[in-house]
């Protein structure tokens, strides 16, 4: 079956965006939709240079699920720990915006702050331990955030994801509605 959904996962580091995206490609897989998770780029590349990237995916003709969505990172990380979205200002905003009005469905994964904070081993990218709190604040800000900035309310194509409270039903519930 082809369809051609735009799927955003994003969250702070250890929110449970990795098993989110397996559960998310098991259920594509079983509804036999071809699909690709597409990685973040990271902090590094000029807003061109995402804008590209995240246009090129979104032009495919099939399901794609990123892993982290450059212009969410720049209004939460970028934002936090640079103090700089690289996507504000024109023509960037405009761009952003397109890019934004393009995702059929966007999944916030939020458990609890102490699930978060509980890193065991796992190494984390310079400033995100010492941020946190101030990372998950963006990110629970950020529908509000990208209405002010980018003029695009995503609140209706948005689903809340908590691993250790909600089934993973709840996020076929929602894939199954934009399908």
């Amino acid at each position: 079956m082809t369809l051609t959904k735009k799927i955003v996962v994003f969250g702070s580091d250890n929110s449970g965006k990795t098993t989110a995206i397996a559960n998310i490609s098991k259920h594509l897989e079983g509804l036999g939709i071809k699909h690709e998770v597409i990685k973040s780029l990271g902090p590094k590349p000029d807003a061109k240079e995402m804008a590209t990237f995240m246009l090129k995916h979104l032009a495919k003709n099939q399901a794609v699920v990123f892993d982290r969505f450059p212009v969410i990172e720049e209004a939460t990380c970028g934002k936090v720990l640079r103090g700089v979205n690289k996507f504000q200002g024109y023509p960037d905003n405009v761009i952003a915006s397109e890019i934004l009005c393009s995702v059929d469905l966007f999944i916030y994964c939020r458990p609890g702050i102490h699930t978060i904070l509980n890193w065991g081993t796992r190494e984390q990218m310079d400033g995100i331990k010492d941020n946190i709190y101030d990372l998950v604040a963006a990110y629970d800000k950020l529908p509000g955030d990208l209405f002010d900035l980018f003029n695009v309310d995503i609140t209706n194509r948005l689903c809340y994801y908590d691993w250790q409270k909600d089934k993973v039903e709840k996020l076929y519930k929602a894939l199954d509605g934009k399908l």
